[in-house]
């Protein structure tokens, strides 16, 4: 069974992030780290990058999100060198072999590298264009008129009209026909770039994996990004692209991700933007990142529907119906303390729920009959059991949002059951949560949080 623990994280320079080191003993029972530090301590910034550097790394078409990332390395008043610069060392645990991974940026000033930054370049390009090709091939597709002649004739509807839904209809047709040519052709270059630039980058010692655009201020040469590993080459690889599939990040809605492009980011902060449809056209190219919203059933609505389908296969392989819906609805009854039962409306197309009453029957309610912290928890949990997240390294923000304390104490035990050999990566302010563990287990960036006894005491605040 193949397993990957992160051992070590040290960040040289990132933002807030100052030679920051936080080692993740791999003997610790459960694998859950809480990570603490008061606000702006860089707690959300550090699953980011961790996130960001292993889940895009080795993934051409997510060079874009490393790119991004990469130009955060920098605060907005520093000024970049010419210059080697390190950005982060990760120690990984990859077929019970440690691994340490450095990843950094280096100036393209050689004859080779400048070919190689200028083929990475138009790759990026070319790679942006397949996607907004794809885009509009969806649109015209999804507005394209499909006309029922029998239909129009039943309903004696005027021959002008009927004409115009055919020119209509023709006119989307060549237009799709004319985008589908343009991107299948994009598709066979892209392809052929692809192949010529893995062969130019084998006889590199360090793995290049983007090239960084900088602001044009700021540079006389382009930056690569690189990685350098403590194994040999075959091998490096093999972890990074393993690290690329089972690592996941989850976090709120209305948190700005540095992965992102400016523009998106700032959609956040107008009343004009629309920052949760770009995050989930941004979930479609990073299949790990998750955002739980505190009113989105979705995530308990795909494992109900992934359940259901995994019953009607065991119908074909063995002739009998499947238990996975029946065993998921009562698991799902169980961790809402066996009061609320949530299971999906017969056309699979959103969730009930049912409340138990004195009288020990049932109460059908709709999903606004659940507090946001019972959302939170459900969506989370089949989140993971409907990925089915094993032997994965997952990176949660701010985990205890929306939950009774209580709750925040019992989510230790049952992150540690949702998933076979995982370990987990917390960026928490709950001390709810980090008691639920021993002190090996919690870290802490600085600012540290304060003990809440010594904050009343400070203020002057009986207890």
């Amino acid at each position: 069974m193949t397993m990957m623990r992160l051992l070590k994280i040290h960040v040289h320079a990132y933002r807030c992030l100052r030679d920051v080191t936080i080692s993740f003993e791999p003997d610790i029972k459960p694998q859950i780290f809480p990570i603490g530090g008061e606000n702006g301590s860089g707690k959300s910034t550090l699953l980011q990058l961790i996130f960001a550097l292993l889940h895009c790394s080795r993934h051409p078409e997510r060079r874009d999100f490393l790119n991004h990332t990469i130009k955060h390395t920098k605060m907005p008043y520093e000024k970049w060198e010419v210059t080697r610069i390190c950005i982060a060392k990760m120690e990984l645990l990859y077929q019970n072999q440690p691994i340490e991974f450095e990843f950094f940026l280096a100036p393209l000033r050689k004859d080779h590298e400048v070919e190689i930054g200028k083929m990475m370049k138009t790759v990026t390009a070319k790679r942006r264009k397949c996607r907004e090709l794809k885009t509009v091939l969806q649109k015209v597709q999804h507005s394209s008129t499909v006309i029922d002649l029998e239909d129009i004739r039943n309903a004696n509807r005027n021959p002008l009209e009927v004409l115009t839904f055919l020119f209509q209809s023709e006119a989307d047709r060549q237009s799709y026909e004319k985008i589908a040519e343009e991107f299948r052709q994009l598709k066979e270059d892209l392809e052929s770039l692809e192949n010529e630039l893995g062969q130019r980058l084998e006889p590199f010692k360090s793995l290049p994996l983007n090239v960084v655009e900088l602001p044009a201020e700021d540079k006389n040469y382009d930056y690569g990004l690189f990685c350098q590993a403590s194994c040999d080459d075959p091998l490096a690889k093999e972890a990074l692209n393993y690290a690329g599939e089972h690592v996941f990040l989850a976090g709120q809605p209305t948190q700005p991700y540095l992965f992102l492009e400016d523009d998106t980011i700032q959609k956040l902060f107008k009343s004009e933007g629309n920052y949760e449809k770009s995050l989930e056209e941004v979930r479609e190219l990073l299949p790990n990142f998750y955002n739980y919203s505190p009113f989105s059933v979705l995530k308990i609505l795909e494992a109900l529907q992934d359940a259901r389908d995994r019953d009607f296969q065991e119908v074909n392989k063995t002739g009998s119906y499947g238990n996975a819906y029946n065993s998921l609805v009562k698991e799902l009854k169980t961790l809402l303390g066996e009061e609320k039962e949530i299971s999906a409306t017969p056309k699979m197309d959103s969730v009930t729920v049912r409340c138990k009453t004195a009288g020990n029957t049932y109460l059908n309610l709709g999903p606004e009959n659940l507090s946001h912290g019972e959302i939170k928890r459900a969506s989370l949990y089949s989140w993971i059991r409907h990925r089915e997240i094993n032997n994965a390294i997952v990176l949660i923000d701010e985990i205890e949002n929306g939950l009774h304390p209580d709750w925040q104490y019992e989510i230790v035990r049952e992150l540690a059951s949702w998933g076979e050999n995982n370990q987990y990566l917390l960026a928490t302010h709950s001390f709810y949560l980090c008691e639920a563990l021993t002190p090996r287990h919690v870290k802490e960036l600085e600012p540290r949080l304060a003990d809440p006894a010594a904050k009343r005491k400070e203020h002057g605040i009986d207890a």
